[in-house]
C-alpha cells in the first residue's frame, strides 16, 4: 500500500511489485533453458485482472514479451478463465485497463478449446479451485488468493497422474499461497519455488523509497518531482530484483540438494545475511565513522534524482534513520555484488563497517578505472576484459590488499 494515497508512489498504478515478480520469471525461465523473449512459454496465474499484482503482470508480460507470453489459465473471485491456445492478451489488457473481473472476459475471444468457469456454479467453483492444479504450464504465477491455499494435505494435487508436477516452476507474487512444508514437498518433487520473500519484495522497498522522498521534501515538491522519481525508482526495483534472481539462481547451481541449497532456502539465506550484515555495520558505524562521512554515505545510497533535488536536507532527519539506511545500502552492495560465502565467510565479525565502508569506497574508485580503460586507446577485445575482471573483482581485491581487512579466520 502506497504511504500517502493521494500523494504517494500507487502501487497498484505504477505495478512497482508486478515488476520485480516479473524479473525473477525472466531470470527464472532463462536459468531452466526457456528465452521468454524469443520462444513461447506458458503461465498460469491466480488474481484476477482487476487486481494489483496480477494485473500488472499481465501489461508486463504482454510489454515484454507480446504473443510469446501465453496465459493459459487465470482465475479470480468471480470465475476462471482457460485456454490452452493461450488467453487473449488484447482482452485481459482491456479487463485490467478497466479493472474488471473476469466475468467480463468476451468468451467470443477463447478459442474452440476455450472455457470460462463461473463461481455462480457448483462445477465452476470446483474448476475454479483446482486450475491452479490441474492446468499444465511452464510456469505458475500465484498472485491472489486464500494463505496456505497450497497445504501440507494436499500438495500432492499440484501433481498430474504421472506423478509429476503441473508446473516445474513457481514465483510466489502473492505471500504464504503455499505453506512452508508444502514448499519443502513441492522441491523435493522438482519444482523451483521463488520464494514470496524475494518475488515480491520489490513492493516493499519502493514503500521505503516513498517514505525517504517524503522525509527530504514537501508535499508540493514531490508532486512536482514524482515522475522523474517513479521511473527512477522503477528502474532501481527492476535492477535490484535482476541482482537478488542472479545471485539466487548462482547460489542454486552450486547446490548439493539439500533444502538449504534450495531456491527458497537460499531466499532465506539472502534475508539472513543480508540482516545479519546491517545489523553489524549499524552497530560499528559510529565508531569508525564521523557524522559528516556518514551522511555522504547516506546520500549516495539516494537515488541520483532524489540526491540532487534534496540530498543536502539529510541532516535534518533522525541520526538512527540515517545510520539504518547507510548499514542496508552498503549491506545489500556487499551481498548483490560479492555474494553471500564473501559476506558470511571472509568479513570480521568486528569489521564489518569498517569493511563496508572501504568496500564502497573501493567500488567508487573502480568504476573510475573502468570509465578511464573504456575511453583509452586500447585494443578492443583487451579493453572489455579489462573493463569486466575490474567490474567482477576489483572492489574486493582492492579491499583485501587494505590494513582494515584481515579475513576471518577459519
Amino acid at each position: 500500500m502506497s504511504s500517502k494515497p493521494l500523494t504517494g508512489i500507487n502501487h497498484k498504478e505504477y505495478g512497482v511489485t508486478s515488476e520485480g515478480v516479473c524479473i525473477f520469471l525472466d531470470v527464472a525461465l532463462r536459468n531452466m533453458g526457456k528465452d521468454p523473449t524469443n520462444r513461447p512459454f506458458t503461465l498460469k496465474m491466480t488474481g484476477g485482472t482487476s487486481g494489483d499484482v496480477a494485473g500488472n503482470a499481465i501489461k508486463i508480460l504482454k510489454r515484454d514479451y507480446g504473443e510469446n507470453a501465453k496465459i493459459v489459465g487465470i482465475v479470480d473471485h468471480k470465475g476462471c478463465v482457460e485456454d490452452p491456445r493461450g488467453l487473449s492478451l488484447t482482452e485481459l489488457m482491456r479487463l485490467v485497463d478497466h479493472e474488471l473481473a473476469l466475468d467480463n472476459f468476451d468468451q467470443s475471444k477463447l478459442s474452440s478449446d476455450g472455457k470460462y468457469w463461473s463461481r455462480d456454479d457448483p462445477e465452476g467453483v470446483v474448476m475454479c479451485d483446482s486450475m491452479h492444479n490441474r492446468l499444465q504450464t511452464d510456469a505458475f504465477l500465484p498472485a491472489g488468493g486464500l494463505p496456505n491455499t497450497i497445504r501440507t494435505d494436499n500438495w500432492e494435487s499440484f501433481l498430474n497422474e504421472d506423478g509429476k508436477v503441473s508446473s516445474p516452476l513457481i514465483v510466489e507474487a502473492a505471500n504464504i499461497f503455499i505453506e512452508q512444508q508444502a514448499r519443502v514437498k513441492l522441491t523435493e518433487n522438482g519444482v523451483l519455488i521463488v520464494k514470496d520473500s524475494s518475488a515480491n519484495k520489490c513492493g516493499v522497498i519502493c514503500s521505503a523509497m516513498e517514505i525517504i522522498a517524503h522525509l527530504l521534501m514537501t508535499e508540493d515538491e514531490f508532486m512536482a518531482f514524482r515522475p522523474t522519481y517513479v521511473d527512477d525508482v522503477l528502474q532501481h526495483l527492476r535492477a535490484l530484483a535482476s541482482k537478488e534472481a542472479t545471485i539466487m539462481f548462482d547460489e542454486y547451481k552450486k547446490g548439493d540438494g539439500t533444502w538449504e541449497t534450495s531456491l527458497p532456502g537460499i531466499a532465506e539465506r539472502i534475508s539472513r545475511v543480508m540482516n545479519y550484515s546491517s545489523d553489524h555495520i549499524s552497530a560499528q558505524l559510529t565508531d569508525c565513522l564521523d557524522r559528516q562521512h556518514i551522511l555522504e554515505l547516506a546520500s549516495s545510497a539516494l537515488l541520483p534524482s532524489l540526491r540532487e533535488k534534496a540530498g543536502d536536507r539529510l541532516g535534518q532527519l533522525p541520526p538512527g534513520y540515517i545510520i539504518n539506511m547507510v548499514a542496508k545500502h552498503l549491506s545489500s552492495q556487499l551481498v548483490y555484488h560479492e555474494g553471500l560465502d564473501y559476506v558470511e565467510r571472509s568479513i570480521p565479525q568486528d569489521k564489518f563497517a569498517l569493511v563496508a565502508v572501504q568496500y564502497a569506497e573501493e567500488t567508487k574508485r573502480v568504476w573510475d578505472m573502468v570509465d578511464a580503460v573504456s575511453k583509452a586507446d586500447i585494443a578492443s577485445g583487451s579493453k572489455e576484459e579489462i573493463v569486466e575482471l575490474l567490474r567482477l573483482g576489483g572492489p574486493r581485491i582492492a579491499v583485501s590488499r587494505s590494513r582494515v581487512f584481515a579475513p576471518k579466520a577459519e
